[in-house]
């Protein structure tokens, strides 16, 4: 789904022109940006609505999303295009954005599991 990237990644080229914005998001926060907004998008796609509504809704929580990482659309925005122009260091923050989520993803499978065979 990736409503809250996608825009960013059609309205971008990687030729390395973007320059540095002021309020540049650390590749750790980045990071954890990431994180809640794929998170969000899993929880609104279970809501079972339409692409519109579910861009709807992700409209609605963005604000809040961002604001606990203390940033906002814009500078998120401009940070993301600013790491789109340097592949090395997107891979980098990409990579810790998979190996977390895969290790909360086994976590809770293992809680599931144990939690399964615990009722039986």
């Amino acid at each position: 789904m990736l409503i809250g990237v996608a825009g960013l990644i059609s309205s971008c080229g990687g030729n390395n022109t973007e320059e540095m914005p002021e309020a540049l998001l650390p590749p750790e926060k980045m990071v954890g940006v990431l994180i809640d907004i794929y998170q969000t998008e899993a929880m609104i796609a279970s809501f079972g609505q339409n692409y519109d509504s579910s861009q709807h809704i992700y409209d609605i929580v963005e604000p809040d999303l961002l604001a606990r990482h203390e940033t906002n659309h814009e500078d998120f925005s401009s940070s993301y295009r600013y790491y789109l122009d340097r592949p090395d260091q997107l891979i980098l923050i990409y990579s810790a954005v998979v190996d977390t989520l895969s290790y909360r993803e086994q976590v809770l499978t293992q809680e599931r599991d144990k939690n399964n065979a615990d009722s039986k």
